[in-house]
């Protein structure tokens, strides 16, 4: 799958390949409840959140062959991004309302930090006290974790040295995702 783009296909279980210069997808390549897909910065490693088996698949990352699984201390392990050196990464699990520190070059949690009483299904939004982290996204400077929570209707600020809550700012119902600007300056 190297020079390419992907898609994943949970109820298949598979990894479909799309060459990015035509946009005509390949042949699909079997993969264990693909959930979402991220490589890591160093490429050695494709990343896939096994959300239903609660845990993360590390795979080869040009024929998408497991190399090692790493069971998570949560229910739905979602979305995740890297610290600026690449060292760490930071997954969010909705079902949980919780957050994993994850040592990438070991393939270990090495910290929980929960955000608020757990959901078991995406309802309506209940409101404070309540956690259903989405999508995470680190600040263009190194610094601050972004967490979207569909539950607490709001975005966690979260210091990526130390791994603690530095604040909430309430956004509205159901906040689940973020779009980063072409500049990379703008979320």
């Amino acid at each position: 799958m190297a020079r390419c783009c992907g898609s994943t296909t949970t109820r298949d279980s598979s990894l479909t390949p799309i060459d990015p210069r035509t946009g005509k997808p390949g042949r699909p390549v079997g993969v264990a409840d693909p959930y979402n897909l991220y490589f890591t910065p160093d490429g050695k490693s494709a990343m896939v959140m096994a959300e239903a088996q609660d845990r993360i698949d590390f795979l080869n990352p040009h024929t998408m062959k497991l190399r090692h699984s790493m069971h998570v201390p949560c229910a739905g392990v979602n979305h995740l991004d890297f610290t600026a050196d690449g060292h760490d990464a930071v997954a969010s699990c909705e079902f949980s309302g919780a957050l994993l520190r994850i040592d990438v070059r070991s393939r270990k949690v090495v910290k929980v930090l929960r955000l608020g009483k757990a959901m078991s299904a995406p309802v309506m939004s209940p409101g404070h006290g309540y956690s259903m982290p989405q999508d995470v996204r680190l600040s263009a400077n190194g610094k601050i974790f972004h967490v979207a929570d569909m539950a607490a209707n709001g975005i966690w600020l979260i210091s990526a040295q130390r791994f603690r809550v530095l604040r909430f700012i309430h956004t509205g119902v159901g906040t689940h995702g973020f779009i980063v600007g072409r500049s990379g300056t703008y979320l």
